[in-house]
């Protein structure tokens, strides 16, 4: 995030609405841009098998392939990412710079790997086509590998990049679509065969991406000595509860969906695909209410609070006197806290006002009465898991790691058992148990967070090495900012 609150402060400095709206675009962007375009691209995906008359069997089954791929790729990568960053960090920290590329071989190696071994029983105990199982198997790679180098590609400062290689890839996805027969093919298919069209167009514009920012990583490292492509496996090792944070946070977000898969109302797809349409689609699109959460947090956190954060640890760094410490860090608390408030203000805000307009949409979109009857539950979990997220990388910036770790598991656990708990009541019960997990792990990251932050300083001074306590991540910022 380094490169981002500097240029974001930048644009801040110039005191004219356009550069404010300017900020706050290209925030959006980068946070939101490639997912955005994704669901930009499969939704005129699905409009042009509607307008070509596409067999729905066609479409349930080419949507749920490519969501299949998505979630399971995001769980390889969220799994890892923390632990693949802090190593990154510390390389660029190091000025071994060499060694990020030879990660990056490393790190596709294992994700590629991991993806295999879950496609391997897949394959072996679905009734659907070998051949279609393939198809499935390339996308899957290739979006494991597309998450790989978006991590390199944000250790690069190349943000906009990634933005253009989610933009083009899906432009000649949809052009692809339109200005080929494809329509036409697919509706005078067999709905599997049709299926496998649409995937095969879709994957290859997912290779526009993956190989757009291939390109950038080549042109970023032009030296890559593939001598220590394993050396962020030892930091699974010295640092495991950033591992467990990232797993407990990715399996805590979709173990909902995988329960609910098997109860009332879900769907089989030829024996091989489960889901429950209404609720997965319920969650997906609260999930697109959290662009608010995600946009406050980059700039309020990468703007006004980083400078009061850098402040104090820069005191204690540097020797600065006991008064001084201490003023900076009820400073750094008191903008903590009025960010942290804004968020969720600005989050709850936006929250409510989709609540407010449900009806709307339900009239708009003409939504199916169960689908419209899940979405406020879903609205509420989702707006906590906003809070979790953002509370778990505050506990991250203050090197508490534990507090990181607790506080995802807290999500996962109790997002399991409430919603295994609940599942034989039925219907009106779906959604419940994330509500409930990120309700509760958010308050408790929230008070663990006020607690930890009062005695930063004691944290700091009783750590064996008080001087290299500041995060990597922040020495990559001070690095950048030389």
């Amino acid at each position: 995030m380094a490169g981002i609150g500097f240029q974001l402060q930048k644009m801040f400095q110039e005191d004219y609405f356009s550069s404010r709206a300017k900020a706050y675009g290209f925030t959006i962007l980068l946070t939101s841009g490639p997912w955005l375009i994704t669901i930009a691209v499969l939704t005129l995906l699905q409009w042009g098998m509607k307008n070509y008359d596409v067999d729905l069997r066609t479409r349930e089954l080419f949507v749920v392939s490519i969501s299949y791929t998505f979630i399971f790729s995001q769980v390889i990568y969220f799994s890892l990412q923390l632990v693949v960053t802090r190593y990154i960090a510390d390389l660029f920290y190091a000025g071994k710079i060499e060694d990020v590329a030879a990660t990056s071989v490393g790190l596709a190696k294992l994700t590629t790997s991991i993806a295999l071994l879950l496609w391997i029983p897949f394959a072996l105990l679905t009734p659907i086509p070998f051949w279609y199982d393939w198809l499935v198997l390339i996308l899957f790679l290739i979006m494991n590998l597309i998450w790989v180098l978006f991590l390199y590609s944000t250790a690069t400062k190349e943000y906009m990049n990634i933005v253009y290689a989610f933009f083009f890839g899906g432009l000649l996805t949809v052009v692809g679509f339109w200005v080929l027969p494809i329509g036409e093919l697919v509706h005078s298919l067999p709905y599997i065969k049709g299926a496998a069209v649409m995937l095969g167009v879709f994957t290859l514009g997912m290779l526009v991406t993956l190989l757009w920012l291939l390109y950038h990583l080549f042109i970023s490292f032009p030296d890559r000595p593939l001598s220590n492509q394993w050396g962020f496996l030892k930091y699974t090792y010295k640092y495991p509860d950033l591992l467990f944070t990232g797993l407990f946070y990715s399996f805590g977000l979709w173990i909902s969906n995988w329960i609910i898969w098997f109860g009332e109302g879900s769907v089989y797809v030829e024996n091989t695909f489960r889901y429950h349409p209404d609720y997965d689609t319920a969650l997906f699109w609260s999930f697109l209410t959290i662009i608010p959460t995600m946009m406050t947090f980059v700039i309020s956190i990468e703007t006004r609070f980083y400078k009061k954060y850098w402040t104090f640890y820069g005191f204690i760094n540097e020797g600065g006197s006991l008064e001084q410490i201490k003023e900076s860090k009820k400073v750094m608390i008191r903008v903590l806290k009025e960010e942290v408030v804004r968020l969720i203000r600005t989050q709850g805000l936006f929250t409510l006002l989709v609540l407010l307009l449900l009806p709307r949409f339900v009239t708009w979109f003409e939504w199916k009465a169960d689908f419209f009857e899940l979405m406020p539950i879903t609205l509420i979990a989702v707006f906590s898991i906003s809070l979790v997220l953002t509370l778990s990388l505050l506990h991250l910036y203050f090197d508490d790691r534990k507090g990181a770790c607790t506080t995802t598991f807290l999500f996962f656990f109790i997002t399991f058992f409430v919603t295994y708990t609940l599942l034989p009541l039925g219907f009106d019960w779906y959604g419940v148990g994330v509500a409930v997990g990120a309700a509760f792990s958010f308050t408790y990251g929230g008070l663990r967070l006020i607690s930890y932050v009062g005695n930063a300083d004691f944290h700091i001074f009783t750590k064996k090495d008080p001087k290299h306590h500041q995060n990597s991540f922040e020495k990559i910022i001070s690095k950048f900012s030389n």
